[in-house]
């Protein structure tokens, strides 16, 4: 050690290699860590091997790392559960994260609790982000709310992401803001994205280009993007490129989709293949759609997989909608089933009416129901008209009022011509009174527009 600290490294690799050839392994991890920094990688990464096969749990945490940069996940996760299961700090957290990785949420959470207990820096965002992408949002906020107390940037930014993600928009910003002030980069960059949703461009601008200044080489895609909503396509795919270079997911994903959009097909698909590498899973939907558009659907199932694991369903409701209006009803009952068992009430909603359509009225009625349960008021409506079709007059009354409750004002027609077909007109009447009152609020407007016209 004092020859490679006063850099004799010659003698150093010597003394260390005959100490690692008889077995010792500290002196294999040494070595190793001294023909790394002399550029002999691939007799590094042999020796690295000796030293984690002789039980030294850094040894073991690094070979999982070159692993897991070498796409070699299963032969990682062996690493890195060794060093883990020694309770070495550093392997307990990379598992963690390669598990979340993997979508097994449940042992995530498991060892991100030991990550926790080892006090582990950042290991209360992962837990709080794995239990609320669980369905545990509760639990995840106490958990999160907790640790943000204690002034922790980045649980404050996990937490933003929690708020968001359960549609807590406000929440969120004020969350973010707070993470921003505290200089945490990708607190910016989640306001610009934020503020972008909301079509408040100047403020999505001045927070992407706060987070650059921040923090340039993961904060180009939310800067990329803001510029080309605003309109300004070339200067925004400039800055894209410039954080693909710095290894940015964002950026890769969004440079992607503005290819694809563009017609720039096959730059599109490298990109949004780049960002899934770098397990960005968001690109994997566009990937998987872009695929099945040039007719490489066996290509494009893998990605399918990964967008219903990380419960990211939207894309895979989308493609199905389509499969659906271009006659292709097995694929798209394949997609919306998956979609539903992971937890999508739209895709419920939507596998349930192509049950029934298909002449499984059973099984589309539980589906619809089951989609109602998990508060979709678009379901009570889809619902309700197929009972009618069955004549099930009461039944189907029962959901569009439902339906009429959330907001579904339309369904009072329904209702009253239900009751008339149930006899009951005096009901009827009552509901017939409210389509009339439907009516004259929507035409007021109207109204306002004409008398205006005539001044």
């Amino acid at each position: 050690m004092a020859a490679a600290a006063q850099g004799k490294y010659a003698i150093a690799e010597e003394i260390w290699t005959e100490l690692a050839t008889e077995g010792n392994p500290r002196a294999a991890d040494r070595l190793a860590i001294l023909l790394y920094k002399l550029g002999r990688e691939q007799e590094a990464a042999t020796w690295t091997e000796h030293a984690a096969t002789g039980g030294n749990m850094a040894a073991a945490v690094r070979l999982g790392q070159l692993l897991l940069a070498a796409g070699n996940l299963t032969d990682a996760e062996k690493w890195l559960r060794a060093a883990a299961e020694k309770r070495h700090s550093r392997g307990v957290a990379l598992l963690a994260n390669l598990l979340e990785d993997d979508g097994r949420f449940e042992e995530a959470i498991e060892w991100y609790g030991i990550a926790n207990e080892l006090k582990v820096k950042n290991a209360v965002g992962g837990l709080g982000y794995v239990l609320a992408q669980t369905g545990k949002l509760d639990e995840a906020e106490a958990l999160l709310r907790e640790a943000a107390d204690r002034g922790d940037a980045n649980v404050l930014n996990t937490l933003g992401i929690v708020l968001s993600e359960g549609k807590r928009d406000e929440e969120a910003e004020s969350v973010w803001l707070k993470a921003a002030q505290e200089g945490s980069a990708e607190a910016m960059s989640n306001l610009a994205v934020l503020y972008s949703r909301k079509k408040c461009w100047e403020e999505a601008e001045r927070w992407a280009r706060q987070a650059v200044a921040s923090d340039g080489n993961r904060a180009h895609g939310a800067l990329g993007a803001v510029l080309i909503n605003r309109g300004k396509g070339a200067e925004g795919e400039k800055i894209l490129a410039l954080g693909v270079e710095a290894n940015d997911p964002y950026a890769m994903f969004r440079l992607g989709q503005r290819h694809v959009e563009k017609g720039r097909l096959e730059e599109g698909e490298r990109l949004l293949r780049q960002a899934v590498g770098a397990r960005y899973w968001q690109a994997a939907g566009d990937l998987a759609e872009l695929l099945e558009k040039k007719g490489r659907a066996t290509e494009a199932a893998p990605y399918w997989d990964v967008v219903l694991v990380r419960g990211d369903t939207v894309a895979a409701l989308r493609f199905g909608r389509a499969l659906k209006e271009r006659g292709d009803r097995v694929r798209a009952q394949d997609l919306f089933r998956r979609a539903s068992e992971a937890g999508d009430q739209f895709a419920t909603c939507e596998l349930g009416r192509l049950m029934w359509q298909q002449g499984d009225a059973a099984q589309g009625e539980e589906l619809l129901k089951h989609a109602v349960s998990m508060k979709h008021s678009h379901a009570a409506c889809v619902l309700g008209a197929y009972l009618a079709t069955a004549d099930r007059f009461s039944e189907a009354i029962e959901f569009w009022e439902l339906s009429y409750r959330n907001g579904h004002h339309h369904n009072a027609r329904n209702i009253s011509r239900a009751y008339m077909l149930a006899g009951r007109p005096d009901l009827a009447a009552i509901w017939l009174k409210k389509v009339n009152m439907v009516n004259t609020r929507r035409a007021k407007p109207t109204a306002k527009k004409k008398r205006r016209k005539r001044k």
